[in-house]
């Protein structure tokens, strides 16, 4: 495709987790930006908590601002996450693990507006946190 992306970032629940099709492989909301032209996509695993997948998707973004690939950003956000949180509760996997990189693992060119592909993902997944709280809230 024409208009391919550099990175997608689905920090919701579950958005790696999806349908076996035998001799396909699995069907999941990855895939299909994988298969529309993202050349990279960070998704979760399981569930997520909000307040520590937004602390690790904020370090993760500052990656990017010191030139670092993907996932020179991403390994050193959960680090900084885990270190920021020793010794207590939130420093268990549940908090941090989830959160993986699939694709190309170049480093993004700041001529390709990466600020405005990151306050884009940033506002989409403010959007999905405020959506999901107001159907929690109900």
């Amino acid at each position: 495709m024409k208009d391919q992306r550099e990175l997608v970032v689905l920090s919701a629940c579950k958005t790696s987790v999806g349908e076996h099709k035998k001799g396909e492989g699995l069907y999941s909301i990855t895939r299909g930006f994988i298969n529309s032209g993202a050349k990279s996509v960070v998704s979760t695993l399981l569930n997520v908590n909000e307040k520590s997948s937004s602390i690790i998707i904020s370090h993760f973004y500052k990656g990017f601002a010191n030139g670092n690939n993907k996932s020179n950003s991403l390994r050193p956000a959960k680090l900084t996450y885990i270190s920021s949180n020793k010794n207590t509760s939130l420093a268990s996997p549940f908090y941090w693990s989830s959160i993986i990189l699939i694709g190309n693992n170049s480093v993004i060119n700041s001529n390709d507006s990466i600020w405005q592909y990151l306050t884009l993902g940033f506002l989409i997944f403010s959007g999905v946190i405020l959506i999901w709280f107001f159907i929690k809230r109900r």
